[in-house]
């Protein structure tokens, strides 16, 4: 790869920041230098480019640049990461916080960086994901919103094998309070829109699948009284949209006995919309995603014995049997079962007895 001469890169910058409007078959060839194509330049031409965006006086100009960058980054996202810095990516959130008209652009532009490890890394130290999150605390454009959104997901999906790196964010990114904050107007947009969620709300849910998509979540969001409210809002979407992998999360949380969970479980009516889509069929071989609904509901039964009851609301208790009860609980019970799963039966079988018993 070639370094970009100096007048290679005012070339660039005058060319791009011509009054003249430009197609999109210019943007492609202005960006490259004399001929020489974009793709071959190195690092430290690429640093060039992302501080020569806000220097662009005319906005195509400035959404071409952003274009050229989106296009190396998906050819070698490697050349983003040597001789970058934290300040790089600083930059690019001024770029979407001053100039609109490349905020969508750039935006995605770090949602395909951050499957780099590290440029996820610099961006991270960059707080990044935190400006995103403020974004969403200001009236934005749908479409920006539905981006922010996207890339926040990715940002956390990605992270989530840096377990100390993933904590911090979690505690210290306020996600959830937003999504409770603008709740009622996400329901009325869903309520107008045929019953079929809008493209944010489904952006929100994925954003929830991909930040709660580890098993160390759980012990992270524990305490945060906004999550579980949030989660307990769009449960029914986030599950329609990620059911295994929901299933196997709401799995380990239940395992951990924490009779709050359970508490939740039964107030976010989570069960109930569970056997809307998996509902307690009398069968000999039930298929795994049905045996994990077995093994969920025993483990909110598990929070519900003695002496983790006292912390329920006995009504509460009493209506979540009745609803097992009514969608079929005892008639499953009473079936022959496969020898390696005689236990989770037995399990239900006998907590539902301490339950009900006098």
């Amino acid at each position: 790869m070639f370094h970009l001469a100096d007048d290679d890169i005012e070339y660039i910058v005058r060319q791009l920041g011509s009054p003249v409007g430009l197609s999109d078959r210019q943007r492609v060839v202005l960006a490259k230098s004399k001929n020489r194509d974009y793709y071959a330049l190195n690092p430290a031409d690429i640093s060039t480019l992302v501080f020569c965006v806000r220097r662009m006086h005319h906005p195509l100009g400035r959404v071409a640049v952003v274009h050229a960058l989106r296009d190396i980054a998906n050819l070698n996202k490697d050349a983003f990461l040597t001789n970058q810095k934290p300040g790089h990516y600083g930059e690019l959130i001024e770029i979407v916080t001053n100039h609109g008209e490349c905020a969508i652009d750039t935006v995605n532009l770090i949602r395909e960086l951050a499957y780099h490890p590290g440029c996820l890394l610099l961006m991270i130290e960059a707080d990044i994901h935190k400006f995103l999150a403020k974004l969403l605390r200001h009236p934005i454009p749908h479409e920006v919103t539905n981006v922010v959104l996207w890339a926040l997901g990715k940002i956390f999906k990605k992270s989530s094998g840096f377990q100390d790196l993933y904590r911090n964010m979690v505690e210290s990114t306020d996600l959830f309070a937003r999504f409770v904050e603008i709740s009622g107007e996400l329901a009325a947009q869903h309520e107008s829109s045929d019953l079929e969620p809008t493209t944010t709300l489904n952006n929100w849910a994925l954003l929830f699948t991909m930040v709660i998509d580890n098993d160390q979540s759980i012990e992270i969001l524990r305490s945060s009284v906004d999550f579980w409210y949030a989660l307990q809002l769009i449960f029914p979407i986030v599950f329609n949209l990620q059911s295994r992998t929901i299933l196997e999360r709401l799995r380990t949380w239940i395992e951990t006995q924490d009779a709050r969970i359970g508490a939740w479980f039964m107030q976010a009516e989570i069960i109930q919309h569970i056997l809307v889509r998996y509902p307690l069929r009398p069968t000999n071989l039930p298929s795994p995603e049905e045996v994990t609904v077995l093994q969920i509901i025993s483990g909110v039964l598990r929070c519900l014995q003695p002496p983790k009851h006292i912390e329920q609301n006995l009504s509460a208790r009493i209506n979540f049997i009745h609803m097992l009860a009514d969608n079929g609980i005892y008639q499953i019970l009473n079936m022959d079962h496969p020898a390696e799963l005689m236990w989770l039966y037995q399990n239900i079988s006998t907590q539902l007895q301490r339950l009900t018993s006098p």
